[in-house]
């Protein structure tokens, strides 16, 4: 991305320059191409130190009724591969973390496969015709 026509600056400071149409900070640039629309390529370095370990938690219905509310899953993501698997995780069964000292960080494009075995709840479904959730309500 280049600054059209070479306009001078309408503000410059040590930190950045400011154009009409554009803004540049060291090797990054910002360039408005219209009223709507604009490209930079600014990478952010808040996402540059994401951390590997996750916690979540599955729901049927959108509830909160995997597991008693404030228990959920464990996973930390092999922070050395681009690609990472949770083992096979039974729904309403806590997935707990591993123990691990060592720290590391996401790496852009990362991405997880996780595996959830919903046996148990379409069993109950297909002979009581409900499932009891780990919150204790009835799903039909």
């Amino acid at each position: 991305m280049h600054i059209a026509n070479a306009q001078q600056p309408l503000w410059k400071s040590e930190a950045y320059s400011l154009y009409a149409d554009s803004v540049v900070q060291q090797s990054f640039h910002a360039k408005a191409m219209s009223a709507k629309e604009i490209v930079s390529n600014y990478k952010s370095p808040a996402n540059e130190f994401k951390s590997t370990a996750i916690s979540f938690k599955f729901s049927i219905n959108g509830k909160d009724n995997e597991m008693v509310s404030g228990t959920d899953h464990h996973f930390t993501i092999d922070g050395e591969k681009l690609r990472s698997e949770t083992p096979l995780i039974v729904f309403g069964k806590q997935l707990k973390p591993k123990k691990t000292s060592k720290v590391t960080y996401l790496k852009t494009g990362s991405s997880l496969l996780v595996k959830l075995d919903m046996r148990s709840v379409f069993n109950d479904f297909k002979t009581k015709g409900f499932y009891i959730g780990g919150d204790g309500s009835k799903i039909y």
